[in-house]
């Protein structure tokens, strides 16, 4: 029996056919050779884009840190040595630099670049000279009694009521208080535990943890040293700059601060620097102003109290060094001050309106009043106390 072979009438058409399947699956297969390896070198440098920038904020907090730091540590600032760097993290292609430049009258500006193999990422902040002044700051307790009527000026400003406390019940507001602004606590603390209510309480703002803990800078007395001026123990005048070993206003007694003023009070063998005796007065007269530094504590002996006759609470401000550990605050009437004690623990017995801001270890509001936060003290200059530097402005490229 013959087998018939068919043979195709087109001898190329197969080839052809096979070759062009070959040459697609080679295509297919160098297009996704092509695109793994595309999408490797975008992952390569989305990895050194993410690291690069990442360098580039660590050198901006480190920047922010040392500027702060500076401001901490000299007595008077020296524009001339602005914190610069350039680091570069062990057996890594990673680095960072960064430099500051500006004014403290004006701002300063920081510029950090981070760099990772051959990308860089830059970017920029603004600081300017701010002050611990923001409403009440304190160390542990805030204690606010009920009925206390909080506000601003101008009203709608921000207020911020902070402890760095993680304490059961360290800030406690009583009934009938409402707070226009933000309540803070301890990084790590807990709301339910720290921040004490009652129904009638209304914060206004937010409520929440710190991210991290406030920096007191210790007050240092006056530099250069003021003229040596012995001590007062009878009602009179100040007229100018002076160092006291201690002020006793005695009964019923008057003291009168008559022009601008800057007085430091070293304090008494006990720790007082100065006493307010019964029905006693201090007076800020109208036009002149009062930079009190304190090197022990503030004693009243039920005294009518402190009077600024100016309406404006930078023309008395009052500074603990670290040896003032309590503060008794009278007032004859409504009260204008700044208060910057970091290891005071500060009474304010005033049934009538203090206006200004307070810093201390603790902070008790002993009678029911009003009090109005002066948002133009949260602006310092750069050789207060009580000066920080905000930060006002992040960018990047």
């Amino acid at each position: 029996m013959m087998v018939k072979i068919i043979k195709p009438k087109n001898k190329g058409g197969a080839l052809v056919l096979m070759t062009g399947i070959g040459v697609a699956m080679m295509i297919l297969s160098l297009t996704i050779i092509l695109l793994g390896g595309h999408g490797r070198l975008i992952a390569a440098r989305t990895g050194q884009k993410v690291r690069a920038r990442t360098a580039a904020d660590a050198g901006m907090v480190d920047a922010i840190f040392k500027m702060n730091k500076k401001l901490i540590d000299e007595a008077v600032w020296d524009n001339s040595t602005l914190p610069s760097a350039s680091i570069s993290f062990a057996e890594t292609p990673v680095s960072f630099n960064y430099s500051v430049s500006g004014l403290p009258s004006t701002s300063f500006t920081i510029t950090s670049t981070g760099t990772s193999g051959i990308t860089q990422e830059n970017v920029y902040a603004i600081l300017a000279v701010g002050s611990y002044w923001k409403g009440i700051g304190v160390k542990e307790n805030v204690d606010i009694k009920l009925g206390t009527e909080f506000s601003t000026i101008p009203e709608g400003g921000d207020i911020q009521i902070r402890t760095n406390s993680i304490e059961a019940n360290a800030m406690r507001f009583k009934a009938f208080v409402s707070i226009p602004g933000d309540v803070i606590y301890g990084h790590g603390g807990d709301e339910e535990t720290v921040v004490d209510t009652k129904a009638t309480t209304v914060i206004e703002g937010a409520t929440y943890e710190a991210e991290e803990p406030l920096l007191f800078p210790p007050v240092s007395p006056p530099d250069p040293p003021l003229p040596y001026q012995g001590s007062i123990n009878a009602s009179g005048q100040i007229t100018g700059d002076g160092q006291y070993d201690m002020i006793d206003i005695p009964q019923s007694g008057l003291l009168e601060v008559t022009a601008p003023s800057t007085i430091y009070i070293t304090g008494n063998a006990v720790g007082v620097a100065m006493i307010l005796g019964q029905d006693s007065q201090l007076v800020i007269k109208a036009g002149a102003s009062l930079n009190l530094y304190l090197g022990g504590n503030l004693e009243d002996k039920n005294s009518m109290g402190l009077y600024n006759e100016n309406p404006q609470a930078d023309t008395f401000k009052i500074f603990g060094l670290p040896t003032c550990t309590q503060m008794d605050l009278k007032a004859k009437s409504d009260l204008y001050a700044a208060i910057y004690a970091p290891d005071a623990v500060i009474n304010l017995f005033n049934s009538g309106t203090f206006t200004g801001a307070i810093v201390g270890n603790s902070f008790y509001m002993k009678n029911s009043g009003v009090f109005i936060y002066d948002t133009s003290l949260a602006y310092g200059f750069i050789d207060d106390p009580a000066a920080v530097f905000d930060l006002v402005r992040w960018w990047e490229d």
